[in-house]
């Protein structure tokens, strides 16, 4: 069982679907690095999933299984939190190009998000993005109603846990300072 909550919840299939679609838009250039690689790997473990499949969505530069992924969360709540943590990834090197924001509209419409819906979970990624300060105040059910987006989420018919479970995108910069420590602390042993 997953310590911190990542994913719970869902089936391995969900699990595996959703860090595949994270893994290939976020190595888009399919020219993963290393510390890339580590990162992907650590979400897999974290997840409990098999760290080989995240690998191979990040370098499969024909994408062929990003639609067998996206087949699978069009039926799960998971599909709210994944398009969440897209739009965080994308706007996270602070680069949000009109290519990215068209590529997230065109998997947002595949998966049956509505515009409005897209407009409310963009709100939340740059609400969050000011306001996080923990992967453990991310992931509290209550941090989205301190934030101001729990009554947006309602109105447009998407479910609060479904983004609290997701959030890999609001949890990135935690994860990867946990990686930078942990490999510091080995070096220096």
């Amino acid at each position: 069982m997953d310590e911190t909550g990542l994913l719970d919840g869902y089936t391995i299939e969900e699990k595996e679907a959703y860090l595949g679609v994270i893994a290939s838009v976020a190595t888009a250039d399919r020219t993963a690095s290393d510390d890339e690689i580590v990162y992907l790997n650590s979400l897999a473990d974290t997840a409990g999933i098999n760290v080989g499949i995240v690998e191979d969505a990040a370098k499969d530069n024909l994408n062929l299984r990003l639609s067998e992924y996206l087949d699978i969360l069009k039926q799960s709540n998971l599909r709210y939190a994944l398009i969440t943590d897209i739009i965080s990834f994308a706007k996270n090197d602070g680069k949000y190009t009109t290519e990215e924001e068209g590529k997230i509209k065109n998997i947002s419409l595949y998966l049956g998000i509505s515009n409005q819906q897209s407009e409310v979970l963009n709100s939340v990624v740059e609400k969050s993005n000011a306001e996080v300060t923990s992967y453990e105040e991310a992931t509290d059910e209550g941090y989205l109603e301190k934030i101001g987006v729990a009554g947006m989420l309602k109105n447009a018919n998407i479910p609060i846990t479904s983004i609290v479970k997701g959030l890999i995108g609001f949890a990135a910069p935690f994860i990867l300072s946990k990686m930078v420590r942990d490999r510091t602390q080995m070096g220096n042993v």
